[in-house]
């Protein structure tokens, strides 16, 4: 008997993930595009980041609050997806003339900005445990 790999668990594997990012997105009510978009970006940070954590153990805290601080700009256009019904931006019409609050400039850079303070207080942190030594 011959075991080989046809490549079937790797298909399967991308399979469920798509149907698990497509059930997440209808949840949160955004495109499906939008979320897959975010969600590979978020994956390809983490796995820099994740890289760099190998390497540089003691700088954890940086290091994830960097991913926060740089991940969260992927999300963006989740949040205009779920402001504009489920659509994306490019292919709908809002007759309103104002923003909803999840889609707004202070939902976007008051979060990043919070994002943005953890990530010096991490550095900062860490500058301070290791001058003293």
């Amino acid at each position: 008997m011959q075991t080989r790999d046809n490549g079937l668990l790797p298909a399967t594997v991308l399979a469920v993930l798509l149907v698990c990012l497509l059930g997440f997105s209808r949840w949160v009510g955004a495109s499906f595009s939008s979320v897959v978009t975010a969600a590979t970006s978020l994956f390809i940070l983490g796995s820099v980041l994740g890289a760099a954590w190998y390497f540089l153990r003691a700088f954890g805290w940086s290091l994830s609050a960097g991913f926060f601080a740089f991940g969260w700009p992927t999300t963006w256009p989740v949040l205009t997806s779920i402001a504009n019904g489920g659509y994306d931006s490019d292919s709908s019409f809002r007759p309103w003339a104002q923003d909803s609050f999840i889609d707004s400039g202070w939902m976007r850079w008051g979060v990043e900005f919070i994002f943005v303070a953890l990530l010096c207080l991490a550095l900062v942190h860490e500058y301070r445990r290791r001058r003293y030594w």
